[in-house]
Order: structure tokens, then sequence, then C-alpha cells
């Protein structure tokens, strides 16, 4: 007698969780995109509208948009808005971390300084801060321009950075990385295009770097925001 032959298995056809994640990962990209070029652009407007009308209270548009934009962004994307580092979490960590930059990064940028003087190069971005007004630019660097790009920058670009590439445990180290790098990218092109300077770049990218290893290592905005609004104070102090 021939054995009975056993029924087929038929197995059950499910979607390919490649194709799930490349599909999310796509629509992930695609916001990213557009939360980054539509502040761009509505940013180099409101400079160009500033400087032929002189609207009253213009000056306040470029941060509101930046602020605006990250949090309208993650709240449609369901997200608590602690997942921007607006938190408090470890605070002397992060001052330990602040002091470490400041420690390594003041001297370096103040000799940098030197060398592009001595070969009698012109200082980019050269600033003037007059007797007496030395407190007014501090606040106006931390809470106008530091608040405002930190959050955007480094607290939503960095965490939706992260979504994309990391999509296994493996990668987490590479996701890092890319995150710090291409955050600092962007963080620069954005004052290329806002001040139509290209020295910019370099005077940014390598502060981003900075900003950026700030914030993934202590996940609040405390470190970056204080740092922000320092060495750009520094970089006035040594151009005057």
């Amino acid at each position: 007698m021939l054995p009975q032959s056993e029924s087929p298995h038929i197995a059950t056809q499910h979607p390919s969780q490649p194709d799930h994640v490349s599909s999310k990962s796509l629509r992930r990209i695609i916001k990213l995109i557009l939360t980054i070029v539509i502040p761009f652009c509505l940013v180099t407007l409101w400079n160009y509208i500033i400087a032929e009308r002189n609207i009253r209270f213009g000056w306040l548009a470029p941060p509101v948009l930046w602020i605006a934009s990250a949090i309208l962004a993650t709240t449609l994307m369901g997200k608590k808005l602690t997942t921007l580092g607006l938190n408090l979490s470890n605070p002397l960590y992060s001052l330990k971390l602040l002091l470490l930059a400041c420690l390594i990064s003041f001297p370096a940028a103040w000799a940098g300084l030197q060398i592009l003087q001595y070969l009698n190069f012109n200082i980019p971005l050269s600033i003037r801060i007059e007797q007496g007004l030395w407190l007014n630019w501090i606040l106006y660097q931390l809470f106008y321009v530091a608040v405002a790009e930190e959050i955007f920058f480094r607290g939503y670009l960095i965490n939706n950075l992260l979504e994309l590439t990391t999509s296994s445990t493996r990668h987490c180290k590479w996701a890092h990385v890319s995150a710090i790098l291409i955050s600092a990218c962007v963080f620069a092109l954005a004052h290329v295009i806002i001040q139509s300077d290209l020295t910019t770049a370099f005077l940014t990218f390598l502060p981003g770097l900075i900003l950026a290893w700030l914030f993934l290592h202590t996940r609040s905005l405390l470190a970056p925001i204080l740092f922000h609004g320092l060495a750009n104070t520094f970089y006035a102090f040594i151009c005057s």
C-alpha cells in the first residue's frame, strides 16, 4: 500500500515587513522634508518683506516660525512635546557637559581667529558690541536666537532623523553619527540662506556638531541652549 500523501500546507500570505517599514520611513522622510523646507521659505520671505517694508515687530517672525513648525509637526505626529527636549532632566549632568564643551571649543575658536588675523584673512561675521549693551546681547542670543533654533534643529530635527535611521539596535551608533552630521549641515545651510553669506556655513557647522552632541547625550535642550547663547556671545567678545 502506498503511503497516503500528506495534505499540502498552504502558508498564509502576509504583507512583507520590509515593504511596510520602507513605506513608513518614506512617509516620515516626506514629512521631515516638508517641515524643513516650509520654514526656510517662510523665513526667507519674511526677511525680504522686513527689508522692503520695514514691518513693525516683523523681527519676531523667524523664531516664531522655528518654534511653531517644531511644535505643530510634533503634535500632528502624536508625540509628546517632551521629545523635543523641553525638560530639565538631570540638569547637573547637562551643566557638566556644557562646561566641557566650552573648555574645549572656546580656546579652539580663539586660536582659529588668531590664525585668520595672522594670515590677513577677513574675520567672517565680525561683530562689534557697544559698551553697555552686552547684557542686551546675551539676553538676545539666549531667548531670541538659541531657544528657537535649538527647539527646531536639535529637539525636532534630530529626533526625527534618529527615527529614520534607527531601524534596528545594531544601527544605533551610526544613526547617532548621521543625525549629528545631517542636523549640523541643515543648521549651517539655514544660516547661509537667511544671512546670504557663505562664510556662515563654516561658523555654524562646527558648533552644530557640538550642539547635536550635547542634545544626544542629555536629551534635554538645557545644555544646547546655554552653549548656543554663550558661544555667540564669546565670538562677539573675541571679535571686539
